[in-house]
C-alpha cells in the first residue's frame, strides 16, 4: 500500500495552508481515502498531487479568487466566453459577477448566483451545483448549504479523491496520460505546462 506523509507533502509544498497540512496529522485517515479511493499506487498518487498542487498553487489556495486585474487575461482564460477587450473589461476587480458569468446557466447551475456560490474550491477546484451535488451525495453533505466546506481538513481530501475517481482519473494515471488527466480534472488544458512540472516533482516522491 503507498503511503502519503505530512513529510512528503511539506517538502512538496513548504507554504502550504494549515488547514490543508493538517489533513495529514491523522494518518490512518490519509491510509483510509488512498484505499477507499484505490489511489492505491505510486503512479496513482503521482498524478493526483501533481494535480492537486497545480490547482491549489502548492495548497496555498481554498477557493477559486475571480478577481482579475486586467481583460486581457480573462480573454485568454475564458476565449469562448469574452471575444474582446471591452467584453471582458466590466468584470475586471468584478469576482462575483465574472462567475456568474462564465458559471452560469451551465455545470448544473442554475439561480442567478450558482456561479459564484459553487465556484471553484477545494484540492481538485471542484465547480459548479452538479459537481457539488454529487459530492454531497457521497462525502460532504452539508456541501451545499456551505461550500466552503469543500476546503476545510475534515472533507478536503475526502472530496477531492471522489471527484478524482468520479472522473475516472485512476485509469487515466495508470496510462500515464497526463493530458487526460487534465481533461478530466480541468475540461480542458489550462495550465498544462505547470502540471507537467509538478508531476515532475512528485515522481520523485512516489517512484514509478
Amino acid at each position: 500500500m503507498v503511503t502519503v506523509t505530512k513529510a512528503q507533502i511539506q517538502a512538496l509544498a513548504p507554504h502550504a495552508l494549515p488547514q490543508y497540512i493538517a489533513v495529514f496529522d491523522d494518518q490512518a485517515k490519509v491510509d483510509n481515502i488512498l484505499r477507499d479511493f484505490e489511489i492505491n499506487t505510486n503512479q496513482r498518487v503521482a498524478h493526483f498531487f501533481a494535480q492537486v498542487l497545480h490547482e491549489t498553487d502548492g495548497l496555498t489556495i481554498l477557493r477559486e479568487c475571480m478577481n482579475y486585474t486586467h481583460a486581457q487575461v480573462i480573454c485568454d482564460t475564458w476565449p469562448s466566453r469574452f471575444h474582446t477587450l471591452a467584453e471582458a473589461q466590466p468584470f475586471t476587480h468584478n469576482p462575483q459577477a465574472l462567475a456568474n458569468k462564465v458559471y452560469g446557466g451551465r455545470m448544473g447551475n442554475v439561480a442567478a448566483n450558482d456561479g459564484w456560490v459553487y465556484r471553484g474550491g477545494g484540492w481538485t477546484q471542484v465547480t459548479g451545483l452538479g459537481a457539488y451535488r454529487k459530492r454531497a451525495a457521497t462525502t460532504c453533505p452539508d456541501i451545499l448549504i456551505n461550500p466552503d466546506l469543500v476546503c476545510d481538513t475534515r472533507y478536503c481530501f475526502d472530496v477531492a479523491a471522489d471527484d478524482w475517481v468520479d472522473s475516472g482519473c485512476n485509469e487515466l494515471a495508470d496510462d500515464d496520460d497526463i493530458r487526460g488527466v487534465t481533461q478530466a480534472i480541468n475540461g480542458g488544458l489550462i495550465g498544462f505546462d505547470d502540471r507537467k512540472l509538478w508531476l515532475t516533482k512528485t515522481k520523485p516522491v512516489w517512484p514509478y
